[in-house]
């Protein structure tokens, strides 16, 4: 037997809920954002507002192509921060390194491929952030001898590893935002996608 009445609000907006989503080029979300848009879409969807995020995800999730994705980071540094990603359909893991922090860029290796100037692709993902302007060192304290020393040693190498069902990303320096980790202006990371 079927239910008498009209059927839940949010399942009587699904088809349009689903299709903003389906027609938005946005594809990797935060939680805030999928709030916002909870928050400015419910009374055109004529959603209920006990209607919650929780709820709105959920449907996001089993009747679309909402799925959540947590960057976690390795066992070496458990007090680095987490990262929860929303993201719809398939989504690169060139996206989903970016997403990691705003104002970021594909660098390096990474942008010679994007750009087409080569065509082998590289098991890792740069991703670099802008940097504040630094002060130029003076002329005269640069030497031969200084730049000797300083490519003579090894070359610096990151430990925090963060993973994702699609991906690893290796952060080389970060914002000072980010707790439990040694403070620096600057953000890059090295992703590596998983094979």
């Amino acid at each position: 037997m079927k239910p008498r009445g009209r059927p839940p609000t949010i399942l009587a907006a699904s088809s349009a809920v689903l299709r903003f989503f389906e027609q938005s080029a946005q594809r990797i979300y935060f939680r805030q954002e999928l709030l916002k848009i909870l928050s400015e879409r419910r009374i055109s969807w004529q959603l209920a507002t006990s209607t919650s995020l929780d709820q709105f995800i959920g449907l996001l999730m089993t009747k679309g192509k909402l799925r959540e994705v947590l960057i976690t980071p390795d066992d070496e540094h458990p007090q680095a921060r987490r990262y929860t990603r929303y993201l719809w359909g398939k989504v690169s893991p060139f996206r989903v390194a970016l997403s990691m922090h705003k104002g970021s860029y594909l660098s390096h290796g990474t942008a010679v491929f994007l750009h087409g100037l080569n065509d082998q692709i590289s098991r890792l993902i740069y991703v670099n952030q802008e940097q504040s302007p630094k002060p130029r060192p003076d002329a005269a304290t640069l030497s031969q001898e200084s730049l000797d020393k300083a490519f003579a040693r090894k070359q610096r190498q990151s430990t925090l590893l963060y993973r994702y069902e699609d991906g690893e990303f290796v952060i080389l320096s970060l914002a000072a935002s980010t707790p439990g980790i040694s403070k620096s202006a600057s953000c890059r990371w090295m992703a590596r996608t998983l094979r």
